[in-house]
């Protein structure tokens, strides 16, 4: 289907939840086929992910994109793909860091709270507090799981902090819900912005696609707005155009219909 006579030159794609399934380590083979005919025809693919750098680097290797920059934890990170080399950032001081994971692990099940992204537990977590603000560094993000109960009290801890932006949302398998802090005005749509300039001049548009609300700033950033078939109502609302699930491997369809591929 031909919707535009001018051409699209750039893909931004989510990675959990449009590329491959949450949980899974590696794209299936008719998404890596697509992301290798999308490189063939000139197309720039560009990650932009809440995952940080480090759990990102498996799946990087994977798909072979090449020299492309890349957003990671949602927004605060820009790395080239395929070294992994920050290029810019936008990150919580290290004494933001260790107050709000002070203030936070009573209520988490888990929480990350620094830039190896190692998965804490409570125990974990409480003994680096414990070794005092020294300990913990400048980071992208914190991110912690927590069950719905807790939602209130996080919610009024976070509603304290004037220089943060927070984003909650239900796991996929549930019961769980992930909290992502990053620093505030950080987002996949400020990520964008960094990531064009850093990148260049380009003639063409640029499409985005997605499957959670946190993609909402991605589609702010982009020409045609793609939803992923288990997208939430405000994203398919916004969206040109609905494709299938990463079960039934939509992300192809959606380059498909947009002769991409």
């Amino acid at each position: 289907m031909n919707h535009s006579d001018t051409p699209i030159v750039k893909v931004l794609s989510d990675i959990d939840g449009t590329l491959l399934r949450f949980g899974v380590p590696k794209v299936n083979p008719a998404v890596k086929d697509a992301l290798k005919k999308l490189r063939r025809n000139n197309i720039d693919v560009h990650l932009a992910t809440s995952r940080t750098v480090a759990t990102t680097q498996g799946l990087v290797e994977d798909i072979a994109i090449g020299h492309q920059l890349a957003i990671t934890d949602s927004g605060a990170t820009v790395v080239y793909a395929d070294t992994l080399e920050v290029v810019w950032k936008q990150w919580l001081d290290k004494e933001l860091a260790y107050q709000l994971s002070s203030l936070l692990v009573p209520y988490a099940t888990l929480i990350c709270c620094t830039v190896k992204y190692a998965p804490f537990t409570k125990k974990d977590a409480k003994e680096m507090i414990a070794e005092g603000k020294h300990v913990f560094d400048d980071v992208p993000s914190i991110f912690m799981v927590h069950t719905q109960k807790t939602i209130q009290p996080i919610r009024t801890i976070l509603a304290s902090f004037k220089t943060i932006r927070t984003h909650t949302e239900l796991f996929e398998s549930g019961p769980f819900y992930g909290t992502q802090i990053t620093r505030k005005g950080v987002d996949k749509k400020s990520g964008t912005m960094q990531l064009l300039a850093l990148a260049g001049e380009y003639s063409g548009k640029i499409l985005a696609i997605g499957d959670g609300s946190n993609d909402l700033p991605l589609f702010e950033a982009a020409d045609i707005k793609v939803a992923m078939g288990s997208a939430p109502r405000a994203m398919k609302e916004q969206a040109d155009f609905v494709t299938d699930t990463v079960d039934h491997d939509g992300f192809v369809r959606a380059m498909c219909e947009y002769n991409l591929i």
